[in-house]
């Protein structure tokens, strides 16, 4: 399935582990498709030039980080001790940087 299927399903029914369905906000969503869109140019290229503003990967990197989180937690009895924290943190430091970059973009 493609990433806006699969999100669209884990958005209506229950995932397997926990039996509820996915929250995502319509900002959230919106900026989920735009990644996905950026993802998609860089994976399948075309004959033109492309350029990402770093404010755009401010506002979808952290996003794409919390819903990982959100999904890393359906699944945490796979965890391994300290995993989970080390997630937490790596989705604290992207808001962090992201919100930084933005803060001193003009």
């Amino acid at each position: 399935m493609a990433f806006g299927e699969l999100l669209d399903k884990a958005t209506r029914q229950p995932l397997p582990w926990t039996g509820q369905k996915l929250e995502v906000t319509a900002d959230e969503n919106e900026q989920l498709k735009k990644l996905t869109h950026v993802r998609h140019r860089m994976e399948h290229p075309h004959p033109e030039s492309h350029y990402i503003e770093p404010r755009f990967i401010c506002q979808t990197l952290p996003v794409a980080a919390r819903l990982s989180e959100r999904l890393l937690e359906e699944c945490s009895h796979h965890s391994q001790d300290g995993e989970r924290e080390k997630v937490r943190a790596m989705v604290v430091a992207i808001d962090k940087l992201c919100t930084d970059i933005e803060e001193k973009s003009p």
